[in-house]
């Protein structure tokens, strides 16, 4: 199926659509307002990088405490298993040298 040019639909047809789908009659689609438009309202200040700082530090900070506590449940556990682990292959080292002394009354 081929479509010819009077098929296809152009962007300020979509934009007439979609306003008329929303009740629009200005026929624009709203759009978001990009950096610089951001920046012409309010000049970026000091506060600015310090507010936004604070606040990554801040998840980044509870992130590490979580992380934290995890490492030392894990590293409580592993020298505990290491621990256990040298026990047992002790005893067994310990079976086969042990030697026996017996005592006779005479």
């Amino acid at each position: 199926m081929t479509d010819s040019p009077s098929d296809k639909i152009s962007s300020g047809d979509l934009a007439d659509k979609f306003s008329e789908l929303r009740g629009d009659a200005s026929g624009t689609v709203p759009t978001a307002p990009t950096a610089a438009e951001i920046q012409a309202q309010r000049p970026i200040d000091r506060d600015d990088f310090v507010s936004k700082f604070s606040e990554l530090q801040g998840g980044v900070d509870a992130k590490a405490g979580q992380a934290k506590g995890q490492a030392i449940q894990i590293a409580a556990i592993g020298a505990a298993v290491v621990t256990l682990i040298g026990f047992v292959l002790g005893l067994r080292r310990g079976k086969g040298k042990s030697t026996v002394v017996e005592i006779r009354r005479v």
